[in-house]
């Protein structure tokens, strides 16, 4: 069964978004080391590639570690933090 993780990296690739293999192997690095659910790491690649224009795996998984402390799973929640951060408007 295709996890949600697959489905959404399955959909960036149909809309050009080319990770390499070693940056989804460091998606998964950082799935692994803050055991954080599907949601909060596609959140954290969404944003990552938003403020980054491309796939920067340190600032990937600073951010996921960043979420997972904070303990924001909500697509709201992350938008407020980034605010608070003055990463977004």
């Amino acid at each position: 069964m295709v996890g949600q993780l697959e489905s959404y990296l399955d959909h960036l690739y149909a809309k050009g978004f080319k990770l390499s293999a070693s940056d989804i192997k460091f998606i998964y690095f950082g799935k692994q080391i803050t055991a954080a659910s599907d949601y909060t790491v596609r959140l954290a690649i969404e944003y990552t590639l938003k403020l980054t224009y491309g796939f920067d795996g340190s600032f990937f998984v600073n951010l996921l570690e960043h979420l997972d402390e904070q303990q924001l799973t909500k697509r709201h929640e992350v938008e407020a933090y980034l605010k608070v951060k003055n990463m977004i408007e």
